[in-house]
């Protein structure tokens, strides 16, 4: 329910090359109304840390929602 996207600028030059990105905690279980953060790591093909903007979103509001800052707080069950 959780999604993570990192990108590079806007010239395709600009763009760093990312081979997989780590999330932390791995996986999370809330409480209705629970709220905890998260964070995430992109890595590049030789596992160096990147530093590509990234976005977080829920593929579902309704049932958790994820801030700006990675906040993700439980709103329903789900």
């Amino acid at each position: 329910v959780l999604a993570l996207a990192a990108c590079g600028g806007d010239e395709p030059s600009a763009v760093e090359s990312v081979a997989r990105i780590e999330v932390v905690p791995t996986e999370l279980t809330l409480l209705l109304g629970d709220a905890r953060g998260v964070s995430a790591i992109a890595r590049n093909g030789k596992g160096a840390p990147s530093t590509v903007p990234m976005t977080w979103t829920s593929s579902d509001p309704a049932i958790v929602t994820v801030s700006p800052s990675a906040l993700v707080t439980a709103v329903a069950p789900g």
